[in-house]
Formats: structure tokens, C-alpha cells, sequence
């Protein structure tokens, strides 16, 4: 069974950096919204095994 998703884009309205927490990782401050944008993913259910296909040059498939 192959199921049809779509993945849509997004982007940041602001992004604030505020501080670093002990974990090494920063507290963030954001409001981001989805735009008309999107790319279609495909999940066949029947496979074992998890592969990736794209028709871009520039995007690697291993």
C-alpha cells in the first residue's frame, strides 16, 4: 500500500536566539507559518526496507 503525503514548506516570521541552556543546546523564540509550498512523499507500508528516491542532482540518495 503506497500512501501519498504532502510535506509542506514553512518559514520563520522572527527567530530569536535567547539563551543556552546546560545541555548545550539555546532556548529559542519563534513564530513560523506554512506556505503554498510543498513536496510530495511517498510511503509504501509493504516495504521493510527505507530507500530514497529524488529526480535532484543535487540531493543524495544514501
Amino acid at each position: 500500500m503506497i500512501k501519498k503525503v504532502k510535506s509542506f514548506a514553512k518559514i520563520n516570521l522572527f527567530l530569536y536566539v535567547t539563551s543556552r541552556r546546560k545541555d548545550g543546546y539555546h532556548n529559542l523564540y519563534s513564530l513560523m507559518t506554512q506556505i503554498d509550498l510543498w513536496d510530495d512523499i511517498y510511503i509504501d507500508f509493504s516495504k521493510k526496507k527505507l530507500s530514497i528516491v529524488c529526480d535532484h542532482p543535487d540531493v543524495p540518495e544514501d
